[in-house]
């Protein structure tokens, strides 16, 4: 049952996935922003959406130590986007 709630939570709300990307992506052009740092904001917002949903589904079936375990990753994903921009 939680499995489809999160499924269908996510059909309704991919298509505005789009246009919120595409606004972020406005902002940053009028604010002269690069790019690689939109791209980076961006997956890391997706990197923790889908952490927390994972996280709080193995909270939910009883599984705290794998909820801290998929969160440390989350930390990790975000961290192995973000080095890129500190070499420049």
């Amino acid at each position: 049952m939680l499995t489809a709630t999160v499924v269908l939570t996510a059909l309704a709300v991919i298509p505005y996935i789009n246009e919120i990307i595409s606004s972020v992506r406005g902002f940053a052009e009028s604010a002269a922003v690069q790019e690689k740092y939109i791209s980076a904001l961006v997956k890391s917002v997706g990197i923790c959406c889908i952490t927390q949903i994972t996280a709080d589904i193995c909270r939910e079936n009883g599984g705290q130590s794998a909820a801290t375990q998929v969160e440390l990753c989350g930390r990790v994903a975000i961290l192995l986007i973000a080095l890129p921009l500190y070499s420049d």
